[in-house]
C-alpha cells in the first residue's frame, strides 16, 4: 500500500496529510491499549515515512489512537463460528469490567483470541 501510494505520488498526486489511526485488541487495560494504539500508529508513519524517503517532504503526518477496538471485535464475534455469540456480546455489554468478563470468557471459549490479531492495525487516510 505504501508504495502505491509512492507511484500515486511519482505520477502526480499531491497529499497534503496523512492520518494514520491506531488500534489495539480489547483484552489488555484501557491505559495499556491506549499505548499499544498509539505506538502502533507512531511506528506506522515512521514505516511509510521510510518507505516513501523524499516523497515524503511535505506531507503532514498526523497519528490518532483509538485505543480498544471493541466494535470490531463485536463484529469479528458476529462472523466467527463461535457458539453462544449472542451471549457472548450481551454478557460484555452488561459487564461493568467488560476487559475482564473478556479474559474470563476467553478461558472458556479459547478460540476468542484468535480474534484479537486483526483488531490490532493502523487504518491510513490520506488527504488530498
Amino acid at each position: 500500500e505504501v508504495d502505491k501510494i509512492g507511484a500515486d505520488i511519482d505520477n502526480g498526486r499531491v497529499i497534503t496529510s496523512i492520518v494514520v489511526i491506531g488500534y489495539a485488541s480489547p483484552e489488555g487495560g484501557a491505559k495499556l491499549n491506549e499505548n499499544l494504539a498509539r505506538e502502533r500508529a507512531k511506528s506506522t508513519i515512521a514505516f511509510i515515512k521510510e518507505r516513501l524517503g523524499e516523497k515524503a517532504r511535505g506531507i503532514k503526518f498526523e497519528a490518532e489512537t483509538m485505543g480498544a477496538d471493541w466494535e470490531g471485535f463485536y463484529a469479528a464475534v458476529e462472523k466467527s463460528n463461535l457458539s453462544n455469540k449472542d451471549a457472548i456480546i450481551r454478557e460484555l455489554k452488561n459487564s461493568s469490567d467488560p476487559i475482564m468478563t473478556l479474559n474470563k470468557l476467553a478461558t472458556l471459549y479459547p478460540s476468542i483470541k484468535s480474534l484479537y490479531g486483526n483488531l490490532r492495525r493502523t487504518e491510513i487516510i490520506i488527504k488530498d
